[in-house]
């Protein structure tokens, strides 16, 4: 039975990725002013090359990326910002930290992270990314170029660093 599932888990990512790649970027040219949230909680392992990717994005427009720090004990902020200090000297680049050091009664600590990372986007447009992902240079630039009118949400690719079976999970799944 799992290799039935897996197969069919399999051929559905395969059929999805089709589609996808059937979509051409680059269907606006005005390219808009983008944040980037990323909900971290103890992530100074991977933080470092996220938000180093972040930086050297091939994007054109204004650019704004928001760690939210999530009660966090092993200093990912820190790491955060000395990986942030590739947008020094760039006008249209900026990197902020927000810290949670509580999260409400009722609330999930990733939901909750996110609303604050939204509230804090100074940009119309946001983007979402997890802090174990690393995207290409021209990660911003593929979703942004997809976004019309009629079309307000994009869905893109972030290769995950695998660790442990669930990351390796994740790293396969993100692979096929």
């Amino acid at each position: 039975m799992a290799v039935v599932l897996t197969a069919g888990h399999g051929w559905a990512v395969r059929w999805l990725r089709r589609g996808l790649a059937a979509l051409t970027p680059g269907v606006m040219t005005d390219l808009p002013a983008i944040s980037v949230v990323i909900a971290a909680r103890n992530e100074a392992r991977d933080v470092g090359a996220l938000v180093e990717a972040l930086c050297e994005q091939d994007y054109p427009s204004p650019l704004e990326i928001i760690l939210v720090d999530d009660r966090s004990t092993d200093g990912t902020a820190d790491v955060a910002r000395r990986s942030g200090r590739l947008i020094r000297g760039r006008d249209d680049r900026t990197l902020r930290v927000v810290r949670i050091d509580e999260v409400p009664r009722g609330y999930s600590p990733k939901k909750h992270a996110l609303t604050e990372g939204v509230t804090a986007a100074k940009h119309d447009v946001v983007a979402f990314t997890d802090a174990d992902t690393c995207p290409g240079n021209r990660w911003l630039r593929g979703m942004a170029g997809c976004l019309t009118p009629a079309n307000g949400l994009v869905i893109g690719h972030a290769p995950v660093h695998g660790r442990g079976i669930i990351g390796t999970w994740a790293s396969f799944e993100g692979f096929l």
